[in-house]
């Protein structure tokens, strides 16, 4: 693939996209086919994948990701009412995943 991607950046480009919409939409199919699904968690998927497809390093993705949610939290609550496991809930990952980008 990484040679093919070398000669031919834009169709490897046209690639990528249209299989990211499709493991986009595979995922929405089965979340929706489950009650257990947790949209949260979607979110997080769906910000990653069209990052990676827009060339995008999908760890600078989800750093930005969490932040947006650490914003919002903070304009909702006070700071001193906020703690790490309340925004990494509210961005949809585990306790380790925000450790691991902070």
């Amino acid at each position: 693939m990484f040679g093919y991607a070398a000669r031919y950046p834009r169709r490897a480009t046209t690639i990528t996209t249209f299989v990211t919409v499709g493991v986009i939409v595979l995922i929405s199919v089965l979340a929706s086919l489950s009650s257990l699904a947790d949209l949260r968690a979607f979110a997080v998927v769906v910000t990653i994948a069209f990052a990676a497809a827009a060339g995008d390093d999908p760890a600078t993705a989800l750093r930005e990701h969490l932040i947006d949610h650490a914003e919002r939290l903070l304009a909702q609550r006070s700071a001193a009412t906020v703690t790490t496991r309340d925004i990494a809930r509210a961005a949809g990952v585990s306790d380790g995943v925000l450790y691991n980008y902070f």
